[in-house]
């Protein structure tokens, strides 16, 4: 109703902007952030939301470029910090993301999200791990190479790992037994 009456309305606009987001509709909390940066180039809310856009929708190398701008204007707010580390994390960038967490202690050093993800970083884990296993399989006195297993992993937390494993090898193995015609 508000936007009817101004289509321009900065702050109508950038309040619907992070309403879409928070919603899941990436797109027209884009259009909303888009427009007022057109309207007024530099609104820092906009930037903001557009910032976490990227972050929420998994464009994790727009996010972290947008939220390293929004850290250039601003690198005493942690909040900042802390999305921008979390992009890093997702874009796998461990050095770049405990970097930042330090900061964000250097800030406040009693933040706890800071310090679990220094911790879980300092612990060695990935956050998401890819494994292939290839070999050969010996018949007779020939030898065949081929992918053995694939397995994905997302851990999520220091003791948990959830994962998806593709497992080839008795497969593998059967197909090569069968193409030299040996018997079993």
């Amino acid at each position: 109703t508000l936007l009817s009456k101004d289509k321009n309305n900065i702050d109508v606009l950038v309040a619907s902007g992070f309403n879409y987001a928070w919603n899941k509709e990436y797109r027209s909390a884009k259009e909303r952030f888009k427009h007022v940066l057109k309207l007024q180039p530099g609104n820092a809310d906009a930037a903001k939301g557009m910032a976490y856009v990227y972050l929420y929708e998994g464009s994790y190398i727009k996010a972290a470029t947008a939220f390293q701008g929004l850290v250039n204007a601003n690198p005493s707010s942690p909040e900042f910090r802390m999305a921008l580390a979390l992009a890093y994390m997702n874009l796998q960038k461990k050095g770049k993301a405990m970097n930042e967490f330090e900061k964000i202690l250097e800030l406040n050093p009693q933040n706890e999200e800071a310090k679990k993800y220094i911790s879980d970083i300092k612990s060695g884990r990935g956050i998401v791990e890819l494994m292939a296993l290839a070999g050969n399989t010996l018949v007779s006195d020939r030898s065949r190479f081929g992918l053995r297993q694939v397995q994905v992993g997302y851990h999520i937390n220091s003791e948990n790992l959830v994962y998806l494993r593709y497992d080839n090898a008795l497969s593998l193995d059967n197909y090569f037994l069968l193409q030299s015609n040996e018997k079993t």
